[in-house]
């Protein structure tokens, strides 16, 4: 892969091991910045310390859900947080989730498993689309 990602930040939250480690590497291997989180609580600390340009994060994970960790995101007092794109990374694919998505204010939808040069290629459109916008933190 290329560095289609050279100075993007992301994190990353999936509560599967295994899919954490893919997803890193997948997005390290494309020049980005990668900030893993095994958890929604862990990866809003990282968003609240190091600010990402994109949030890509799974749906279902136990205790808060992706849901739930966006609505937090979203309610920081920061308007980046309330801009910050957002990706729902879900074994659950139909219609009906992607709405479901877009009402909680995902930017897109990605049911899995996801071809590694279309996640980069995401990753990188919502991240430049979005760099206009990067404020500082409150």
């Amino acid at each position: 892969m290329t560095a289609a990602l050279n100075h993007i930040s992301v994190v990353v939250v999936d509560d599967d091991a295994d899919t954490l480690r893919l997803l890193t590497l997948v997005l390290q291997r494309a020049g980005a910045t990668v900030m893993a989180a095994d958890s929604a609580e862990q990866a809003f600390k990282r968003v609240c310390v190091t600010p990402p340009d994109v949030l890509l994060t799974d749906i279902e994970m136990p205790g808060e859900d992706g849901y739930e960790l966006l609505d937090r995101v979203r309610r920081l007092a920061d308007v980046r947080a309330r801009r910050l794109p957002a990706i729902a990374f879900t074994a659950h694919g139909s219609p009906a989730d992607a709405e479901c998505a877009a009402r909680a204010g995902f930017t897109l939808h990605n049911p899995k498993p996801i071809r590694p040069s279309l996640l980069v290629a995401r990753v990188a459109a919502l991240a430049h689309t979005a760099k206009p916008m990067h404020e500082c933190f409150a």
